[in-house]
This record gives structure tokens, sequence and C-alpha cells, in this order.
């Protein structure tokens, strides 16, 4: 039971949808396809996999309280706020309780729509009428940084490197260095080189190059660098990671050539001031488009 739940939570985070389903009908196989933990496993990777449908067909099949959170979070990976919202009071109608988990993908899929209003709700209610603490990263994003800090600063335990990075991309997003600096000695980590990089750039956005430098200088001495971001996608059962810088994938050639027609395309719709701009877009091995 737990192992298929396990694999089914593994396909989600991989977004393998194909391997999911093959997964599930080994708990069909079993008769293990109505359990609680592997039905709401299954929902979770519908709803990372983008197969919205599938998802609700699951949920309905054998609604529980762990269900209720996986189909909510489902609709908020969809950016579908109003979705997550009517669930959530759905949730409510039927005599159910919210749980941290549950207010986590209501409050993100408020933040992520910048439905700010919403998002105030549900976070008083969650404390006044529910009596669970307020989520301090989930404000950041909405742009309530310092009441967010201060949520963050009153944490029972500390914050760590997680809480800090989420805060610093907010401050970045958001235009605010002043938050962003007063929490510099917090955030600084020798074992986490995004937050030097975060700090880095919300300098630099202030035109601060001395302290944008500094970060950059403790960096090489710590001798830390930035990991490479991934992506991936399942095409015919097999996943393909795509890694900045590398050209080693297979395909290469054939990426690059869609990537030029589809540029071609958007060049023939675009204004004469947007084409400018594309006019700077090369190909090369530094190029935003490296693909592998």
């Amino acid at each position: 039971m737990f192992g298929l739940s396990g694999a089914l939570c593994a396909s989600a985070d991989a977004a393998a949808y194909y391997k999911g389903r093959m997964i599930y009908a080994d708990a069909v196989v079993i008769g293990l396809e109505t359990n609680v933990f592997v039905g709401s496993a299954l929902v979770d990777m519908y709803g990372k996999c983008g197969v919205i449908n599938d998802a609700l067909v699951t949920f309905f099949a054998a609604p529980n309280p762990v269900s209720w959170n996986a189909i909510i979070m489902a609709y908020t990976e969809q950016d579908n706020a109003d979705a997550a919202l009517k669930l959530f009071a759905a949730l409510q109608s039927q005599g159910a309780l919210p749980d941290d988990v549950t207010f986590l993908a209501v409050l993100t899929a408020c933040s992520n729509a910048l439905m700010v209003d919403a998002f105030r709700n549900c976070l008083t209610s969650m404390s006044t009428e529910f009596g669970l603490s307020p989520m301090a990263p989930v404000s950041f994003q909405v742009g309530f940084l310092e009441e967010a800090e201060e949520l963050a600063l009153r944490m029972p335990f500390s914050p760590g490197r997680a809480v800090w990075r989420v805060l610093l991309s907010a401050c970045i997003l958001h235009g605010n260095s002043v938050v962003g600096e007063r929490r510099e000695k917090d955030s600084e980590d020798e074992e986490d080189v995004s937050l030097y990089v975060l700090l880095s750039n919300i300098y630099s956005g202030k035109a601060k190059w001395d302290a944008a430098a500094r970060m950059h200088r403790e960096m090489h001495e710590l001798r830390v660098q930035k990991e490479a971001g991934r992506s991936w996608t399942e095409i015919a059962l097999h996943l393909h990671v795509f890694v900045p810088g590398d050209q080693e994938h297979p395909v290469t050639e054939d990426i690059y050539r869609v990537i030029t027609d589809l540029i071609e395309e958007i060049r023939k719709s675009m204004s004469v001031e947007m084409e400018e701009v594309m006019t700077q877009v090369h190909f090369g091995s530094s190029s935003i488009y490296d693909f592998h």
C-alpha cells in the first residue's frame, strides 16, 4: 500500500503520467484502488500531470480528508484559484475541517492569482476560526513582505533557508530591497548558493553594485557554485531532461529547429518595438535557449 502510494508520488513529482498509470494498474490488480492513500496519491499525480478531469473522477470515486487536499492542490497547480476556493467552501459545507495542508493549497492559489482580499480572509480565518498558525512563506508572493517577515520571526522554530529563500525571491519580484537587506545575515548559508545569488540580484536591482560584488566574492571564497536548473518532460514513456548550457541531447538539432520556427512565427506577429528586441536574441553556447 505505502509502496504504491510512494511510487505514485514519485511519478507525480516527475510528471510521469504514463508510469503513474501503470503503477495504478498494479494497485487495481491487487485490490488497492480504493485505498485512501493510493487514491489520494493518484489524484495528486493527475493534478501535477495536468490531467485535471481524471483527478476529479478519482476524487469523486472516494472523497476523504486526504483526497480533498489533493484535489484542491491539483487546481492550485493548474493556476485555477476560483476552483480551488469553491472546493475549499464545499469541503467546509460538508462539515469537514481544513488542516495546514488545506490552507497551504488555498493560500498558494490566492497568492499565485494575486487575490489579495481572498488571501487575507483565508489567512485570518486560519487562526481565528481554526486555531492554526498563519504561514509566512505564502504571504511573500502577494507582497505582504513586512507582515510575512514578522510571521517568520515569530515562528516557534528557526525559519531556515527555505523560508528566507522564498522571502528573498519575493523581494526581487516586488522590488523591495529593504526587507531583503535587513535579512541578509539570516539568509547567508555556506551550503545554499541560491541565497547568495538572490541577495546579489536584490542589490543589483537597486544598482548597489558594491554589495552585489561582495556577494560574489563571498561565493568565490566559500567555493560555492550555482547548480544548473533543470526541467523535464515525458514523451512516449521516456523522460527528457533539459539543462542550460548542455547540448548533448540526441535531438538537439531538431529542438533548435523547432525553436527557430516558433520564434520566426512570433516575429511575424510582433510589433516593430518587440521585433527590435528579438533581434538581440542569439543562439550559441551561452544562449538562453540551450537545451539538453
